[in-house]
């Protein structure tokens, strides 16, 4: 939890410096945490949306997946 905290921290810094923000509405955090405690707080914390980083993601609409893409893709 405190890596969480010290990345919302720069996150914060970098945004009051620069008054460059975080589109809450645009941004997902993706990892592979399991903790549903951990994910709670992540969601707190950062004010987005958290998705598994296992089944993939989407960019631009295109889905990217974290194993490449087999020739039936």
């Amino acid at each position: 939890m405190s890596s969480w905290f010290h990345i919302f921290n720069i996150f914060a810094k970098f945004g009051n410096s620069s008054r460059l923000l975080m589109n809450l509405q645009k941004s997902i955090i993706l990892d592979d945490i399991c903790d549903e405690e951990i994910i709670a707080y992540i969601k707190l914390l950062f004010g987005v949306a958290f998705e598994p980083l296992l089944g993939g993601m989407k960019y631009l609409r295109f889905h990217i997946k974290p194993c490449s893409y087999k020739v039936s893709d």
